[in-house]
């Protein structure tokens, strides 16, 4: 399978900048090659969690870097445009990421869209944070308002 890049494209991962790799649009790429950048991607995230693991468990260790350290790129690494690099008015965006405590009251730190309609969400807590807290009734009434 190719797969073209273009800057606009939902379906091809990497399409961005970032972490040493480059898809040029108009260039081709199999699926293989995408795949690849994926694997090496996610695995220089396993590697940065694994070599400080301590902090990164910590109290001290606030949700908010952990979305900009681990959240935001790994979903850039599934080719997901986090942040907006196609330009498209806010509620044109793929990602809509709420950026503030005041802003996430009662919304997802993350809404996923595809087409502009909104296909998942994720709440993000901090690592040290047990999944009980990511399940609170907050994150299901997400769920059940879609």
């Amino acid at each position: 399978m190719i797969l073209r890049a273009d800057l606009h494209s939902r379906y091809l991962p990497f399409s961005g900048l970032g972490a040493g790799f480059v898809l040029w649009p108009g260039k081709e790429y199999s699926l293989a090659d995408t795949q690849e950048v994926f694997r090496e991607r996610l695995q220089r995230l396993i590697a940065k969690f694994e070599a400080d693991k301590e902090h990164y468990l910590s109290k001290g260790y606030p949700e908010a870097q952990a979305r900009v350290d681990f959240i935001a790129p790994f979903f850039k690494a599934l080719g997901w445009d986090v942040d907006n690099e196609a330009g498209l008015l806010h509620h044109e965006g793929e990602v809509i990421v709420e950026t503030s405590e005041e802003e996430t009251h009662g919304r997802p730190d993350y809404s996923f869209r595809v087409g502009g309609q909104t296909k998942f969400f994720v709440e993000a807590k901090a690592p040290s944070e047990p999944l009980s807290a990511a399940l609170s009734t907050r994150s299901t009434r997400h769920a059940h308002q879609r």
